[in-house]
């Protein structure tokens, strides 16, 4: 992705009610991202999970009406219109004075079949951000999550961490749209998308691996498996479901799987990318299409 430049264009205003090409969009998101992005998240309290649960529920059901901009802002966020594709879309972020590292959410809630995109470690994750904005602004995803803090901060003791990472944490705007989308009865799969080195694994599979695909359980949901065939048959093979063919980087600690098992869903899909597989979906337009058709962000 080209480098986005300036403090004053990623702090103004950057999306109106008209139309907005893919390219312009994403370089626009992507500079959005930067600028709300924080170094110390504070914790979300109870109340105000019990809150964004409904919010995000009114902004996924229908197009976002004052009431729920205004109780939107009332939270810290700003809601700015964007149409993608002829999507009447909104990006919700933290304004200046509230940013506690809650994420930048975009709902499309006219898209009737699409699945939901979660980025949940765009700091530390390598282009895993920068994927998951050319798949926002180039396939049709109901909703699509950033997070927009990193996953360790430092703690009191400096040779310690604390984790502030959204999907360990146990309640956090992530787990609120998971529970919106579900409340809502939306369609899945509800994709997680990491990245990891192959390097660094422990077994020879996850070292040869260009990506390892779950359920966030110790077997594979079906659609896990429908996924996996897709993404073979479009990108090539090592394309490995854990458990059966690799048993490493299985998600089965992740805090939004376990929500989605809670309301009996068996449509989470979480999906760790190799570096090699991560440069070539953000260089290779015709790769994104045809990953973003196999997890079900090609609504028509």
């Amino acid at each position: 992705m080209r480098r986005l430049i300036g403090k004053v264009v990623a702090l103004t205003l950057l999306f109106g009610s008209t139309a907005v090409r893919a390219d312009e969009a994403a370089s626009q998101l992507h500079a959005r991202w930067q600028s709300v992005r924080v170094t110390e998240p504070a914790e979300t309290a109870a109340s105000e999970i019990a809150e964004i649960e409904l919010l995000f529920a009114r902004s996924l059901d229908l197009p976002m009406k004052p009431a729920t901009v205004g109780a939107w802002a009332e939270l810290g966020f700003v809601s700015e219109p964007i149409q993608l594709q002829g999507d009447v879309c909104h990006l919700l972020f933290e304004n200046p004075e509230a940013r506690l590292g809650r994420g930048m959410f975009l709902l499309c809630p006219t898209r009737a079949q699409a699945s939901t995109l979660l980025i949940p470690h765009g700091f530390h994750d390598r282009f895993t951000a920068e994927i998951g904005v050319l798949f926002a602004t180039e396939g049709r995803f109901r909703a699509v999550a950033w997070n927009t803090a990193p996953r360790t901060i430092p703690g009191d003791d400096e040779s310690t961490l604390d984790r502030h990472d959204a999907t360990q944490t146990v309640e956090n705007y992530f787990t609120g749209l998971a529970r919106a989308a579900s409340v809502l009865g939306l369609p899945g799969p509800m994709v997680q998308l990491h990245g990891f080195a192959p390097q660094l694994r422990t077994t020879e599979e996850g070292r040869n691996a260009r990506a390892i695909l779950s359920s966030g359980t110790n077997a594979p949901s079906a659609s896990t498996l429908e996924a996996a065939r897709c993404l073979e048959g479009e990108l090539g093979d090592r394309l490995l479901v854990y458990p059966t063919e690799v048993v490493e980087l299985g998600g089965t600690q992740n805090r939004v799987a376990a929500v989605l098992r809670n309301w009996g869903r068996k449509d989470f899909l979480h999906l760790e990318l190799s570096f090699a597989l991560r440069q070539r979906l953000l260089e290779d337009a015709e790769a994104r299409r045809s990953f973003v058709k196999c997890v079900g962000g090609a609504s028509q």
